[in-house]
This record gives C-alpha cells, structure tokens and sequence, in this order.
C-alpha cells in the first residue's frame, strides 16, 4: 500500500514538472516565467493577484479542482481537451496515475494520426 502512494506521489510530483516547464516556456517573453505587473496600477480597478498555476501541487486534493477552475493562470487558450481540468476533477487522486496513463495513450495517438496524415501526403 506505501509503495502505491509513492508511486503517485512520484507521478503527481512528475506531472508538477511538467507543468512548470510548460508554464515557462508559455511565458510570452519573459525569461523566468514569473508574472509581473505594472508598477502603478489603475486605481478604481480591482486588483486580484495572480497565482501561479504551479502552486495546486501544494494544495489539498480536495481543493485543487476548485483552484484549476478558477484560477485565471490555469487556462489554455485553445486545444479541445482541458488537460488540468482532467487530471484534478474528473479523477480522483488515487487514480492519477491512470490519468497519466490515458494521456500517454492519447499523446501516442494523436502522433500516429499525425504519422498516417503525413504519409499520404
């Protein structure tokens, strides 16, 4: 049973990974991937911060859904799958490395339809 936590420990901590380094080489222009804002912000306006989508590792399991949904960092602009929204609500934490596993199995997909797109080119 310990070593079945581990391994989604191991899993959840792997997909963290990923997901920073997504997030850094999404940053549009910005060499560290940190958000920045401007230094005298429009007064009136409500501020909210921005968090980083990074911090739902250090978050509860049954509180990163609700921080995916409605963290504004979280969002992809296009792409017909919401991969976080996935892997943090419709699978329960115990089942995470099936996720994992489905989107592996989908990634290996979509590059044989690409494959097979490109063939009969």
């Amino acid at each position: 049973m310990a070593g079945g936590r581990r391994n989604g420990h191991w899993v959840l901590c792997w997909l963290c990974v990923l997901l920073m380094v997504d997030r850094v080489s999404v940053a549009s222009g910005l060499s560290t991937g940190a958000h920045t804002s401007p230094p005298f912000p429009a007064s009136g306006v409500n501020q909210t911060p921005v968090v980083d989508c990074r911090d739902v590792c250090g978050l509860n399991a049954s509180d990163r859904c609700d921080f995916i949904r409605t963290n504004p960092d979280c969002r992809s602009e296009g792409g017909y799958l919401d991969y976080l929204e996935g892997i943090f609500c419709h699978f329960p934490p115990s089942l995470l490395p099936l996720a994992i596993t489905l989107y592996a199995f989908w990634l290996l997909y979509l590059f044989l339809i690409l494959g097979v797109t490109a063939e009969k080119l």
